[in-house]
């Protein structure tokens, strides 16, 4: 059953029919990477109390330049607590989507006619889907940049920085929408050599398979403690930020009863600890419940990740239009498969951060610290190759002779 909002005013083509139209989910939405905006935003709320109350600085010459500093951060504050939200709202109400038969149709709401997006099923490069398993999910359309993905400033911003349905009803019946107007038939999975490797009877019920889907392979992480060499780089910073703290707390613990009391220092060294904290120690906790909290499934249509500690999702990655699949081997026996980028990005985002790739988790999609991954990565291989088969078969045996 298709949406019944609005439909796009577009033009479609001699043969061109509608498959699907909706928009996004309205009404306030409240997702993960909005906490680190909400927690920021506390910080800032006790660093702009401090500078601008009359018990904090007082106001000297010399002193204005705090004002200013305290309403620079006074205006981020009533940003993340409030104005992200009714921002991310409005946008979403005046979205809309269309797919048809050979196009994928997107309206981005403004003040006067909205903006029409068309992308052409044939050249689509990337179909992926991120399924909050709640009824609702977004559906990428191109990869999200490197640096969007590895950072935690993703927060800044509420929506996805590249062409996506976002939030769409029935997210998983849309996705196979997409896919078959794009691939065609399902693969025979009879031809696909499996490598024996034992099946989570657990992780593979909870795969949302479709008619004619099969999963081939299931796994997890590696569970428990687990630190390799990067790790050290960010205990390394961790430390040095944890030093420069308890040296600012110790010069304002230490500073003169008459004094003017910095109190902007109090909330400043809290967010330095805790970062410190976090590093040193807290990411290895954190880490250890995620891994746990993972598994991996491998179907003749995608690879399927389930993750997360509080909102778990489901990612799926159409095998189809996955571009780059790189192998990390390790001497344990262990290693991991990175989707969509080459090793070379994924080792370079881990030095820039210093911490795995990023303060949480995995810079990139990935097949994280799996067991066998070179048999697991000849696997992909092949439905990779069975999938550009039948695709030529098909497109050959509708081909007029």
């Amino acid at each position: 059953m298709m949406n019944t909002a609005p439909p796009l005013d577009i033009d479609l083509a001699p043969g061109e029919t509608i498959l699907w139209t909706g928009q996004p989910k309205q009404g306030f939405h409240l997702e993960p990477k909005a906490i680190f905006g909400v927690v920021s935003a506390l910080l800032m709320a006790g660093i702009c109390l401090s500078v601008i109350s009359p018990m904090g600085i007082p106001m000297r010459q010399g002193e204005i330049v705090f004002v200013f500093f305290g309403t620079f951060f006074g205006g981020m504050l009533l940003y993340l607590l409030g104005g992200r939200f009714l921002i991310d709202i409005d946008r979403r109400r005046r979205d809309r989507y269309v797919i048809t038969s050979e196009r994928i149709y997107t309206g981005h709401g403004s003040f006067s006619t909205p903006k029409i997006d068309r992308y052409d099923l044939a050249q689509l490069n990337h179909l992926q889907l991120i399924d909050e398993k709640n009824g609702w999910g977004t559906i990428f359309l191109q990869d999200e940049s490197d640096w969007t993905r590895g950072s935690n400033l993703h927060f800044w911003y509420s929506g996805p920085f590249v062409p996506a349905l976002e939030l769409v009803p029935e997210p998983r019946r849309v996705f196979e929408i997409i896919r078959q107007a794009k691939s065609g038939p399902l693969i025979n999975t009879n031809a696909i050599e499996t490598f024996g490797c034992l099946m989570d009877a657990a992780v593979a019920s909870d795969v949302d398979v479709i008619a004619g889907e099969k999963v081939l392979w299931t796994g997890r992480p590696k569970q428990g403690w687990h630190a390799d060499a990067i790790n050290f780089f960010g205990m390394i910073f961790g430390s040095l930020i944890l030093g420069m703290t308890l040296f600012v707390l110790y010069g304002f613990l230490m500073k003169e009863k008459n004094g003017p009391p910095y109190l902007f220092l109090i909330p400043w060294s809290l967010l330095m600890g805790g970062m410190a904290t976090y590093l040193l120690a807290g990411r290895f906790v954190v880490d250890l419940y995620r891994r746990r909290a993972t598994t991996y499934a491998i179907t003749n249509l995608r690879i399927v990740i389930n993750q997360g500690i509080i909102w778990p999702r489901r990612l799926s990655f159409d095998l189809a239009t996955v571009e780059k699949l790189s192998c990390i081997d390790a001497i344990s026996g262990r290693g991991s498969i990175i989707i969509g980028v080459s090793r070379d990005a994924e080792m370079l985002q881990n030095l820039l951060f210093m911490a795995g790739g990023t303060l949480y988790g995995q810079a990139f999609p990935t097949l994280e610290l799996i067991e066998r991954p070179k048999e697991v990565f000849q696997l992909l291989q092949r439905i990779r190759d069975a999938i550009q088969r039948t695709q030529t078969e098909s497109s050959g045996a509708g081909t007029p002779a």
